[in-house]
């Protein structure tokens, strides 16, 4: 059984999932180190107590995705890494989307595809992703100070009007308001 299918048996919860890519974007943050992160890192990450914190290590170790001895630093397994690296990829994406395809506004965006990214199952993520990358959209692997992402995109629909209209001419009914960012 591969990684991802085992994500679709044993899924996590919503808050186990977010302590968990907070886990994994920390590790790539610190450049992999193998000893691994401290969990007062995760608390300032997510502006939580440090007790949540050992709460949901205690919940993420049940779960196979991390190890750490008594009040050790955090390491991921590779389930975990798969998994938050999985739950992180899905993030990036659906913001670059909601932001470069939807103009949503990005921090409005970084808040809908944290929860976005928990509602929809991982067979509809992966073929979402799957559909987005055949479209040509594309993120890259560099993560800002703020783990938001810095992402590079070219919007999946094309926006330029099939039918150009005149210029100057509006072919708004009175009712229509227009679109405003």
């Amino acid at each position: 059984m591969s990684a991802t299918e085992s994500f679709d048996e044993h899924r996590l919860s919503m808050a186990s999932e977010d302590y968990l890519e907070a886990m994994y974007r920390l590790t790539i943050a610190d450049g992999d180190n193998p000893m691994g992160i401290r969990s007062v890192d995760v608390a300032e990450q997510l502006n939580v107590s440090k007790a949540s914190v050992n709460k949901a290590i205690n919940t993420l170790k049940e779960a196979g995705c991390v190890e750490q001895t008594r009040y050790g630093r955090i390491v991921l397994t590779d389930y975990g890494r798969e998994y938050g690296s999985e739950v992180w990829r899905t993030h990036k994406v659906l913001r670059a989307f909601l932001i470069k395809d939807l103009d949503v506004n990005p921090e409005v965006a970084n808040e809908e595809a944290c929860l976005m990214e928990h509602a929809l199952s991982r067979d509809t993520i992966r073929r979402w992703l799957a559909f987005l990358e055949n479209q040509g959209f594309s993120i890259d692997d560099e993560d800002d100070e703020q783990f938001v992402g810095n992402v590079t995109v070219k919007p999946v629909f094309d926006t330029t009007p099939k039918h150009p209209k005149k210029q100057g001419a509006d072919t708004r009914s009175t009712d229509e308001k227009p679109v405003t960012a």
